[in-house]
């Protein structure tokens, strides 16, 4: 149980969503199991977390929700923020954004209340992005600069660089390209400077989407192309099915139908094969 807990990290890095819960499935249904101990609760949450990232939003949840009660019950309450975490992030995605932000909200009283600044500055992240989907892009920027904040004082190069390029989504969509441009260069500098690799390609991804916005065809293909090469080389098919759907949404808008179905089709193909509906948000280890 201990290892299944600790390897759900692995498969979903790579993209490994249907292996991963078959085992930890399996494992969570034996008779020796059923303790509910502090390894089920984090097994539990990695199954739920590995549900979540197929789109299969209604198992995550009751996964989730069956690793908080034990959470709870233990009164581990750094756990159990992370089960909030994560229960909202399956509201976010149900469409449920008031139980979303009340989810965040419990989530970031118990980091503050602990002093965990970094797992603060994580939720207020996740809140900005509920927050943008609902399209109240200044409240989603006030949220990604107050987490930005808090990663700067902490001096935490993967969290400035995950909420700058967040924050650049939010600038983006209140129709300033040039300085989401900016905050995504910036993004992609943090995360070159610390190896995130997977999350230079989303940095990537954003550049291309404002190229894109603005005209630029050619550069628009060289960025997707670049977070696609970059995808391949860390095995993320998801990253792979992101950057292929971009390439696909560009040869649709040159009028190019051939290379649009071939290259929608590749990314549906082999969202299938992984069992991945829809597209995942930052979770909780």
């Amino acid at each position: 149980m201990r290892l299944a807990a600790a390897l759900w990290r692995f498969w979903y890095v790579r993209s490994h969503f249907a292996e991963g819960r078959k085992w930890i499935t399996e494992l969570l249904a034996m008779p020796a199991a059923s303790a509910r101990t502090a390894a089920r609760a984090k097994a539990l949450n990695g199954a739920g977390n590995l549900a979540y990232n197929q789109g299969d939003y209604a198992t995550a949840q009751d996964l989730h929700e069956q690793s908080l009660a034990i959470r709870r019950e233990i009164g581990d309450q750094q756990s159990i923020s992370g089960s909030l975490n994560n229960l909202a992030l399956v509201a976010r995605c149900r469409g449920d954004y008031v139980g979303a932000r009340a989810l965040l909200e419990e989530a970031i009283g118990i980091n503050r209340t602990l002093g965990n600044r970094n797992w603060e500055a994580i939720n207020l992240n996740n809140l900005g992005n509920a927050v943008h989907d609902q399209g109240n892009y200044a409240g989603a920027r006030a949220l990604q600069e107050e987490s930005l904040a808090i990663f700067t004082d902490l001096g935490n190069e993967w969290g400035i660089g995950m909420s700058l390029c967040d924050l650049g989504n939010a600038v983006r969509d209140q129709g300033d390209t040039a300085g989401a441009w900016v905050l995504y260069e910036e993004s992609l500098a943090r995360r070159r400077k610390v190896g995130d690799r997977r999350g230079m390609a989303i940095s990537v991804t954003g550049l291309g989407d404002v190229a894109y916005t603005q005209g630029d065809y050619s550069l628009t293909r060289s960025y997707f192309e670049e977070s696609l090469a970059i995808y391949r080389e860390l095995g993320d098919r998801l990253g792979i099915i992101r950057s292929l759907e971009g390439l696909a949404g560009l040869a649709a808008a040159q009028v190019q139908p051939q290379r649009a179905l071939q290259l929608a089709g590749a990314a549906a193909s082999l969202r299938e094969a992984i069992g991945a509906l829809d597209l995942p948000v930052f979770v909780d280890s």
